[in-house]
Order: C-alpha cells, then sequence, then structure tokens
C-alpha cells in the first residue's frame, strides 16, 4: 500500500510457497489497521483471484476491504479518507463501492473472481 504522498506503508510479497505481509515500522493503531486490511486483500487475490491483473481493480479491492474494515471497528472518518483520494487507489474504491451498491458485498467478491 502506498500513501498519498508516495512512501510504501506495506506491501504482500509471495515467492513459490512462501508469503509474507509488512508494513512499515511504527505506523499509528489505525493506519497498521488499515494497512494489514488492504495487504490481506491483495493476499486474498492472489488465492481466489489470480488473473485480476489491472492495477486499478487490484488497488480498488484492497482499498474495499479496508475501508469496509474501518466502518466495522467504527472509524467512519478513516474509511472516507479512502474514498476521497484522487489517485488509483480511491479510483479503484469508489469503483468497487459502486459495484457493491449494485450487486452487495457478496457480488463484489464475485467480480473480483471473475475480473481479469
Amino acid at each position: 500500500m502506498v500513501a498519498s504522498g508516495g512512501e510504501t506503508l506495506g506491501v504482500y510479497t509471495r515467492r513459490g510457497r512462501r508469503r509474507g505481509i509488512y508494513a512499515a515500522v511504527g505506523l499509528p493503531r489505525l493506519l497498521l489497521l488499515q494497512v494489514a486490511a488492504h495487504e490481506l486483500a491483495h493476499a486474498w487475490q492472489m488465492e481466489s483471484a489470480p488473473l485480476l491483473r489491472d492495477p486499478l481493480l487490484r488497488e480498488g479491492f484492497a482499498e474495499w476491504v479496508a475501508y469496509r474494515v474501518l466502518l466495522a471497528v467504527g472509524e467512519g472518518e478513516a474509511a472516507e479518507r479512502i474514498v476521497a483520494r484522487d489517485d488509483l487507489y480511491g479510483q479503484g474504491a469508489r469503483l468497487l463501492l459502486d459495484i457493491e451498491r449494485q450487486s452487495g458485498p457478496q457480488g463484489v467478491i464475485e467480480w473480483t473472481r471473475r475480473a481479469r
């Protein structure tokens, strides 16, 4: 995950059978939660939607998951900052939220599995 300022806050890696999620040291609790949710979404993508290559869709799905997690823990203001971003992350999150409005959360999951 890349912050709006351009610094890398987290990353999911996969080498053969080894997988890892890394987050920047010293992140505030709320930001660490957001980064962890985002990177766990990428881990799910690699296992469940490996053909998903479009960066807008990949990052949008990961941000959609982070958005949903933040809402679930009562952090609506932080969740809204995700969709307010003007970059690929915010654009993708808004796209996935549009899909959710049409088909619900399970529809987003199914749509992501089929997307390329």
